[in-house]
């Protein structure tokens, strides 16, 4: 089996380290062999060069601007000219946003085509816009984002659902130090929550600011919370008035970007995660591999993630006060007898493994 994965953007981010996972776990099985067609040098295919994965570039226009789509039959034919001789059995765009291109590209490489659905943004109408009836598989990272659209006119019969592989995060010396600096800061911090994600309005993390004052009001000991992850230009104001207002100066350390999470989740009690849309939480199953609780509002894949378990982790969302009082509640019951959260470590293992990732795409694509 051949694929070329087609991903616009190179840069860091949850989809592209999912890619390059996958790319990593598929140079493995001599079966199938991938190629990655990108729209500039980045992260992704600095990773792509050390896994020898053949690269490809090309202007990939965006469909959503119609000035762009306008030229899309030029700048893909270029892409195409530049392919030629190369054979393919897919071409899988790696979200939603260039499925249309995939689809164009595929039908002129005589191969079938295939987008990967990674957000809850892909609505019914969202697959009319993007005109995702015209490939042959959709590829969703959870049966929530499958579910609203299995109604949906000629696209219910391609549907799949392929699970990420998400490995525990690696160490790093470097990360390590800069959590220790941030921890050193803050001495009067009985335990910390990690919060891991781009800090913006749709990871929501004033949703776990509100969460934090309403844990230390319950408690009466006192936590922080360490959020890691790229800043979003605007929400730093919001996030400092956030902070203000609920009086939890001292208790927020906002790190950045870092090379791993690890370090962060080591030293925390537990992960949270407040978005307003996910497809499949990343950073709870991450948590969940370095054996750490973790616990979010109800959002897209948690389901899958927690099955019978979802009433300790999951929380309706708007709702700081019931959500800090179930995990306290849950991390009580850990500490006093751990075995239902050994067994749901156990399931996380299994269903997010690389083992697992790739059998469902390659029988997602058979």
């Amino acid at each position: 089996m051949r694929i070329l994965f087609l991903q616009k953007h190179a840069g860091s981010g949850g989809s592209k380290a999912s890619l390059a996972t996958t790319l990593e776990i598929c140079r493995s099985a001599p079966e199938v062999q991938v190629e990655l067609l990108v729209g500039e040098e980045g992260p992704l295919t600095a990773r792509a060069r050390e896994l020898e994965v053949p690269l490809h570039f090309g202007h990939i226009p965006e469909w959503r601007k119609p000035a762009q789509r306008f030229f899309m039959r030029r700048h893909l034919g270029a892409i195409l000219r530049s392919l030629r001789g190369r054979e393919f059995d897919w071409v899988v765009s790696n979200e939603m946003w260039w499925a249309p291109q995939a689809a164009w590209i595929a039908r002129g490489l005589g191969a079938r085509s295939a987008a990967i659905l990674r957000d809850g943004i892909a609505t019914a109408r969202k697959a009319a816009s993007y005109r995702l009836g015209a490939l042959d598989r959709l590829l969703c990272v959870s049966a929530s984002l499958a579910e609203p659209l299995r109604d949906a006119p000629g696209i219910s019969a391609g549907l799949r659902v392929v699970h990420n592989a998400v490995r525990p995060p690696a160490p790093d010396e470097g990360a390590s130090r800069r959590v220790a600096e941030a921890l050193a800061s803050s001495p009067h911090i009985h335990a910390w929550i990690a919060v891991i994600g781009t800090v913006g309005d749709r990871k929501n993390q004033i949703a776990a600011l509100e969460t934090l004052a309403a844990l230390n009001e319950r408690s009466g000991t006192p936590w922080g919370m360490l959020l890691v992850g790229r800043l979003e230009q605007g929400y730093g104001a919001q996030l400092e008035a956030a902070t203000e207002r609920l009086g939890m100066q001292g208790a927020v350390r906002v790190l950045g970007e870092l090379p791993t999470v690890r370090p962060v989740l080591e030293v925390a009690a537990c992960a949270l995660l407040t978005s307003r849309r996910e497809g499949m939480p990343r950073s709870v199953i991450e948590a969940l591999r370095l054996g750490k609780p973790a616990f979010s509002t109800r959002v897209e894949g948690v389901d899958e993630i927690f099955g019978d378990e979802r009433p300790r982790f999951v929380a309706a969302p708007g709702a700081p006060s019931e959500l800090a009082q179930l995990m306290l509640s849950t991390l009580e019951a850990i500490a006093s007898d751990g075995r239902f959260f050994a067994e749901l470590r156990r399931r996380t293992d299994e269903r997010f493994s690389d083992e697992a990732h790739l059998a469902a795409l390659r029988a997602a694509l058979e």
